[in-house]
C-alpha cells in the first residue's frame, strides 16, 4: 500500500515541472544587457575677453553658452546627463575644459575637451580730470589738471599728454591725452582745448565801427567813431583781418595798426578808406589802406597787441567758411557787398558779429543803405538816427515836354509852367502835340523815341529804397471823366526805386500788368508785359536830377499786344493822361504829390 502512494507523487512531481510528453515545446529568452556607450558631442573652442584681472566668469553668458552646448545621446536613455570640468572662473590664458557622461547601465561616453582662451581685448579708457574746454588768461602759468585711464584687467594705466599752451600768445590749443595697457590695446584718445584768452579789460567807453560801406568799383570805408568827451590815441588800437575765409578758424589772416599818429576827436570819426575810391570819398578820409576788405572778409576793431588783443567791435567774422555773396545783416541777405551800414543810435561795439548782425531790422545794430550812400559819411551822432531825405523834391513846378519827329530826326522840346493842386500836378501841353507818325513807329517798330514830361529835382535825393503803384488812366476829351462816348485805357503796374543820396534809379520789374480798356460799345481787358513808365536821370553837364514820365508808352506797349482794341486810339485827338502813384515825391514847398494830370493833343506830322 505504501509503495503504490509514492509511485503517483512521482508522477504528480514530474508532470508540474513538464516531464512527461506535454504539448507545449518553446523556451525562456535571458533579459537584455546595455552594453553602448553615449556619445558627446565635441564643442567649438571659443575666446573671450577678459572681465577683470582675475579673468572672467563662468556664468557669463558667452561661458555659459560654451558648457550648455554639449550634448549626450545614448541608444537606450532617452537623457543623458554631462559633467565637465570647468572652473568657476576662468582665468586669462587658455584654460582645457573636460566633458563627461554615463548612462543608467553605467557606460561612460568617450570625453571630450575644448579649449576657452581669456584675452584682455579691452582697451583703457581715459577720463580727464576738470572741463574739456577752459579759457585761460593771457599771461597767467598755467598748470595742466591731466587724465587718468582705467583698464579692465591693468586697472590704473599710464596716460601720457602731446602739446603745449603757450600762456603768452592768444589763441586756442589742444592737448592730446593717449594711454596703452600691457596688452597694446590703445585708447581712444581724449582732447582738452585750452583757449588764451586777452588780459585786455575794455573801457566802459571804447571806440567802436560806427559806418562800413562796400559799393561799386573799389569805393570802401570803415568809420571808427569816439564816443567819449575826449581825444582818442589810436596807437593802442589796430583792425584785423580775415581774407575771404580766416585761414585758421576764429583767427585773422592780416594785422594792422593805426598810424603811428593817430587820433580821433572827441565824439568824432575816424576814416579808413580803400587807396581806390572815389575822390568823394577820399575827401573825408583819415588814413588810405591798399586793399580794404570785401563784403565776404571779416573786420575786427582791435584792442592790444597781436598776441594780447580785445575785439571791440566788427563787420563779418574770422570764420574759416566766408560767405559767397556778402555777410547777412538786419534781415538782408548779403548786406556787406554793395551797401552802406551806419550803426544805430544807442549802440556800440560788439564783439560777437552773430548778435551785431541780427536777423531783422528791429533785433540788428545797423541801418541798411543802398549801395554808394555816403550821405552820412564824416559824421555820426551815437544818440540820435541819421537825417536820412525819405523823398523826391521838385525843384519848381515847370515841366518840361519833349517829343520826337521822325520824319526830320529833330527832337522838339517845350516848356510849361504846372499848377500844383490839392495834391497834384495839372498841367496844359496842347500848344505842343504830340507827333502821331512818332507814336506809330512804336507799334511798328520804326524810328521812334518816347515822349516825355521832365520835372527837375532837388539834387538831394533820397537815402531809402522802397516799391510803389502807379496807376495810369488814359482817357479821350480833356478833363478825364470818360463820358458815355469816349475811351478810356487804364492799368496798374509796380515799380522799384532806390536812390543813395546822389543817384537813384526806378526798375519796372517782370509782371503781368491788367490793361481795361473801356468804349462806347464794350469793355475789354488784355494782358501786357512791364514797362518803362518813371526814370530818374541826369540832366545836362550840371548833373541835375529829373524825373521822367514817358507818356504814352502803355498805349504803345497794348497796340502791339491788341491793335484791334487801342489802333482807333492812334488818330488826332485830343487825350487826358492821369498818373496816381505812391512813389514818395513833395513840391517845393514840401507839400506831397501823389497825381499827376496832363492834356495833350495829337496830331499827325507837317
Amino acid at each position: 500500500m505504501k509503495k503504490s502512494i509514492s509511485l503517483i507523487l512521482v508522477v504528480l512531481s514530474l508532470a508540474s515541472c513538464g516531464g512527461g510528453g506535454g504539448s507545449d515545446s518553446s523556451t525562456a529568452q535571458p533579459p537584455t544587457v546595455d552594453t553602448s556607450a553615449p556619445v558627446l558631442s565635441a564643442p567649438e573652442s571659443i575666446s573671450v575677453a577678459a572681465q577683470s584681472s582675475a579673468g572672467i566668469s563662468a556664468s557669463e553668458s558667452a561661458i555659459a553658452d560654451f558648457l550648455n552646448a554639449v550634448v549626450a545621446t545614448d541608444n537606450v536613455d532617452s537623457s543623458v546627463s554631462v559633467t565637465n570640468d570647468a572652473p568657476a572662473v576662468f582665468p586669462l590664458g587658455l584654460t582645457s575644459v573636460t566633458f563627461s557622461a554615463s548612462d543608467r547601465a553605467g557606460n561612460e561616453a568617450l570625453q571630450v575637451t575644448a579649449t576657452v582662451t581669456v584675452l584682455d581685448a579691452d582697451a583703457p579708457v581715459i577720463s580727464l580730470n576738470g572741463a574739456s574746454s577752459i579759457d585761460h588768461v593771457y599771461g597767467l602759468a598755467y598748470t595742466d589738471l591731466g587724465a587718468v585711464a582705467e583698464d579692465s584687467v591693468d586697472g590704473s594705466v599710464t596716460v601720457t599728454s602731446q602739446g603745449a599752451v603757450d600762456v603768452n600768445a592768444m589763441g586756442r590749443y589742444e592737448l592730446v591725452y593717449s594711454a596703452v595697457d600691457s596688452e597694446g590695446n590703445v585708447a581712444l584718445p581724449v582732447t582738452r582745448t585750452v583757449t588764451v584768452t586777452t588780459s585786455i579789460v575794455a573801457n566802459s567807453i571804447e571806440p567802436y565801427i560806427s559806418e562800413y560801406s562796400e559799393g561799386s568799383a573799389n569805393n570802401r570805408y570803415i568809420e571808427i567813431y569816439n564816443d567819449s568827451d575826449s581825444a582818442l590815441a589810436l596807437a593802442g588800437y589796430a583792425f584785423a583781418i580775415s581774407l575771404n575765409g580766416a585761414d585758421i578758424e576764429g583767427v585773422w589772416d592780416v594785422w594792422n595798426d593805426f598810424d603811428i599818429s593817430a587820433s580821433v576827436e572827441a565824439n568824432s570819426v575816424y576814416s579808413l578808406c580803400d587807396a581806390g575810391s572815389d575822390d568823394r570819398i577820399k575827401a573825408q578820409c583819415d588814413m588810405l589802406v591798399e586793399n580794404l576788405p570785401d563784403g565776404n572778409d571779416g573786420f575786427a576793431l582791435v584792442k592790444g597787441s597781436v598776441i594780447n588783443y580785445a575785439v571791440l567791435d566788427r563787420v563779418g567774422s574770422w570764420s574759416s567758411s566766408a560767405p559767397a555773396n556778402g555777410w547777412d545783416v538786419c534781415g538782408y541777405s548779403g548786406a556787406t557787398t554793395d551797401r552802406t551800414l551806419v550803426k544805430k543810435p544807442f549802440i556800440r561795439g560788439s564783439a560777437e558779429w552773430s548778435a551785431s548782425a541780427g536777423s531783422n531790422a528791429e533785433n540788428c545794430s545797423w541801418l541798411v543803405l543802398v549801395e554808394d550812400d555816403w550821405t552820412n559819411l564824416g559824421a555820426h551822432s551815437s544818440n540820435e538816427n541819421p537825417d536820412f531825405i525819405s523823398t523826391f523834391k521838385l525843384m519848381d513846378s515847370r515841366v518840361t515836354l519833349q517829343d520826337y519827329n521822325p520824319a526830320d530826326q529833330t527832337t522838339d522840346i517845350d516848356e510849361f509852367e504846372g499848377v500844383v493842386e490839392n495834391g497834384a500836378i495839372n498841367v496844359d501841353l496842347q500848344s505842343a502835340p504830340l507827333n502821331l507818325l512818332n507814336l506809330t513807329n512804336a507799334v511798328d517798330a520804326g524810328d521812334f523815341q518816347d515822349a516825355t514830361l521832365t520835372f527837375a529835382l532837388d539834387s538831394a535825393l533820397p537815402s531809402a529804397e522802397a516799391s510803389a503803384l502807379v496807376d495810369l488812366y488814359i482817357t479821350t476829351g480833356i478833363d478825364g471823366i470818360k463820358e458815355s462816348n469816349e475811351s478810356q485805357l487804364h492799368c496798374q503796374l509796380a515799380l522799384n526805386w532806390q536812390s543813395n543820396g546822389a543817384t537813384a534809379s526806378i526798375v519796372e520789374p517782370a509782371q503781368d500788368i491788367t490793361l481795361v480798356v473801356t468804349k462806347p460799345s464794350l469793355t475789354a481787358t488784355t494782358t501786357i508785359g512791364a514797362f518803362d513808365v518813371f526814370e530818374v536821370s541826369s540832366d545836362g553837364l550840371n548833373n541835375t536830377p529829373v524825373l521822367e514820365l514817358k507818356l504814352m508808352t502803355a498805349i504803345n506797349e497794348a497796340v502791339k499786344v491788341a491793335p484791334e482794341l487801342l489802333m482807333s486810339l492812334l488818330v488826332p485827338r485830343r487825350l487826358h493822361v492821369r498818373v496816381v502813384f505812391t512813389l514818395p515825391l513833395i513840391d517845393s514847398q514840401g507839400a506831397e504829390i501823389t497825381e499827376l494830370n496832363a492834356i495833350m493833343r495829337l496830331r499827325n506830322a507837317g
